[in-house]
Order: C-alpha cells, then sequence, then structure tokens
C-alpha cells in the first residue's frame, strides 16, 4: 500500500491468490506496471482449493486428515513455482476468510477453518512443511486469521498461545470489513491485539467497498482515508486495497456483479477513470516510507471530523495526513520542536504535509 518520496524506491503489495494467475503472465505484467520506479512486494492467499477438495471442506471443519495432508503441499509449490522465474513472494495467509467458510452454502473463495483448527493445520503440516523446503519466518511471512476484525480475537488465541503453532507465524492479517466506516470499532482493538501478541505484526490484507462500482464517490475515498488513518494509529503495518484495476461494472467477478475498487478501466475506449479512493492512497503511499515510525501526537479533542496520523521516515521527515470528514472547514495549526504552521483544511478533504 504504501510508497516514499523522491530519493527512495517505493514499495507496493500486490496480492496473488495460489495458482490463479502463471508466473509467466505475473512477470509480465509487474515489469509493465512498474519497472524500476519502486519495489515490489507480492504476497500470497489461499482463495480455494480444487473444487472437488472445496466441496468437502466446505461441509466439514479442517482436520489433521488426508484432505490437509495433501492440501498443504499445494503452498510450497506454488512459492516454488514463482521462485523459479526469480519472483520472490513476501508471506503468505493461510486461508482467505476462515470463519465465511463455516458457512455451508457461501459462494465466495474461502475454506472451513476455525482457530484450533487452523492452529493444528499451521502446526502439524503446513508450518513443517514449509520450514523444510527453506521457507522459514525469516524468508516468508506467514499470516494467520485473514477474515473481518470482529472476530480476530477469538480465532488467533488459540494459534498464538500455542509456541509450536506459534513459532512458524510472523503476522496477523485481517480484513476490513467488519470495522465501523468512521468512528468505533476497530480502533482501540487493534492495538489490544498488538499488545497482547507484540512480536507478530498486523496487517490489513483486504479492503474495497461493497456497493458496486458507484464511480466518483468522494465518501468511499473518506472511508479510505480514516480506516488508514486508524490503522496506522493503533499499529497496524499496512493496508491494502483489495482490487488494482476494475472495469466499468466493478468486475470481473465470477460470482457476477462487482465492488468498488480505485481504477476503472473502459477496455473499449481505451481509457482508466482513477477514482477519489485512488487520490486518497495516494496521500499515504507516495509520502509514508518502508520503515517509517509513527510518532506521538495530541489533537484538540474539541475539533470535531479530524483524524490525523504523524510518521517520522527512514530520511528523518517528518510526515502527518490529515482527513477532514466534516461539513465545515478547520484551521490547522501544526506545532512541533518550535516549528508552527497555520493552513486551512476545507471540508471533506485530505491534506499531507512533510517537514
Amino acid at each position: 500500500m504504501y510508497a516514499n518520496g523522491s530519493d527512495m524506491k517505493a514499495v507496493y503489495f500486490v496480492a496473488l491468490s495460489l495458482a490463479v494467475i502463471s508466473t509467466q503472465s505475473i512477470g509480465h505484467i509487474l515489469s509493465i506496471m512498474f519497472g524500476e520506479r519502486g519495489v515490489l512486494v507480492l504476497y500470497g492467499f489461499d482463495g480455494c482449493s480444487p473444487a472437488q477438495v472445496s466441496s468437502v471442506l466446505h461441509r466439514m471443519m479442517i482436520t489433521t486428515d488426508s484432505y490437509d495432508k495433501c492440501w498443504h503441499l499445494l503452498f510450497f509449490q506454488f512459492l516454488d513455482a514463482y521462485k523459479s522465474h526469480d519472483i520472490p513472494v513476501w508471506g503468505l495467509t493461510v486461508e482467505n476468510e476462515p470463519v465465511e467458510g463455516q458457512q455451508p452454502h457461501y459462494a465466495f473463495n474461502c475454506l472451513n477453518f476455525t482457530g484450533p483448527t487452523e492452529r493444528d493445520f499451521v502446526k502439524l503440516n503446513l508450518g513443517p512443511t514449509l520450514a523444510k523446503a527453506g521457507y522459514t519466518p525469516d524468508k516468508l511471512k506467514l499470516m494467520v486469521f485473514d477474515d473481518n476484525a470482529n472476530f480476530l480475537a477469538d480465532f488467533v488465541k488459540p494459534i498464538l498461545t500455542d509456541k509450536e503453532a506459534a513459532k512458524y507465524v510472523s503476522g496477523i492479517a485481517y480484513h476490513w470489513y467488519g470495522n465501523n466506516p468512521m468512528s468505533g470499532f476497530p480502533d482501540p482493538f487493534l492495538t489490544e491485539v498488538h499488545n497482547t501478541y507484540p512480536n507478530v505484526f498486523l496487517l490489513n490484507t483486504e479492503a474495497c467497498h461493497l456497493d458496486g462500482a458507484a464511480l466518483g464517490r468522494w465518501d468511499h475515498g473518506e472511508k479510505y482515508a480514516y480506516d488508514i488513518i486508524r490503522a496506522l494509529n493503533n499499529y497496524v503495518s499496512g493496508w491494502l486495497e483489495w482490487n488494482m484495476a476494475l472495469d466499468m461494472s466493478a468486475g470481473p467477478r465470477w460470482t457476477g456483479g462487482g465492488f468498488g475498487g480505485t481504477l476503472n478501466i473502459d477496455p473499449a475506449k481505451g481509457e482508466a477513470y482513477k477514482q477519489p479512493s485512488f487520490y486518497t492512497i495516494g496521500h499515504f503511499s507516495k509520502f509514508v516510507s518502508p520503515d517509517s515510525i509513527r510518532v506521538g501526537h495530541t489533537v484538540d479533542k474539541l475539533v470535531a471530523n479530524l483524524s490525523v496520523v504523524t510518521i517520522e521516515r527512514p530520511d528523518k521527515q517528518l510526515v502527518l495526513v490529515a482527513l477532514n470528514a466534516g461539513d465545515t472547514d478547520i484551521e490547522l495549526d501544526i506545532r512541533e520542536s518550535g516549528h508552527r504552521l497555520r493552513y486551512k483544511i476545507a471540508a471533506h478533504s485530505v491534506q499531507s504535509y512533510i517537514w
């Protein structure tokens, strides 16, 4: 999600579903998209297994039987396939939306895991297999959960309190769909998770708008800005938009319909349309560089609808990103180490400052 200033290369996260895109295709696509302009970070997620396995796993909890004993082998085969084309994968999530997968007729890509069954899958199958193949935590970041934050606490506890499972885990992945859009949950909860499990990172691995293409919706951009600021202020290491680019109907999507993203392409006209969410993300991706550190700040509590995050970059420059989600302008008065800046942030706008 994040990139950095002109003196350093950018970092882009791209998610790869297991076995969906050929290694030849993704290498060609990425060379066209990024070239030498930035550092690319790839992570993989398990959307679903082959149909004959998925039909079984949607009807039952995964246990240490013949299904998961063969299923885990596909993970390192996936990694090796990309590695053979000199495409390194930074991380993997164990399963996409495993809680949703517990629904017998859930229509989207996911498999059925509970906290205890994912613990056993990681501890007895996936973790040892990855380690044996050379994908140890210092070379591959394995993330657990990867579902909505309102299910997170109960799900990860049996995994991360089990030393034999936790030793393979580097992070907790979560999605934004259970979050309150502009206030409340999971603001303090994410900090609580960090304090409970300080040795693993938090990564928001999926966000999009569920009401179709909705082209030109500024409120979508505001919701992204608020959620990114909320995440960074509560120990989350990064934030990913689900879709790199969509067509004008917010597709293609194999189940039909579509969800809103940041960039919509009209193939017939050869045109691309940048949505407000695209520019919102840019306030963070352009200025917040890798290995930056969030620094403390105070905001006048009497000022409503103002959200702020402050960051120190590795080059010691400070970044402030502010969102005014209200209907009236706000006079900003920024003070830091004897320096002072006054500026107006218009209603329903995002601003970024660097010094």
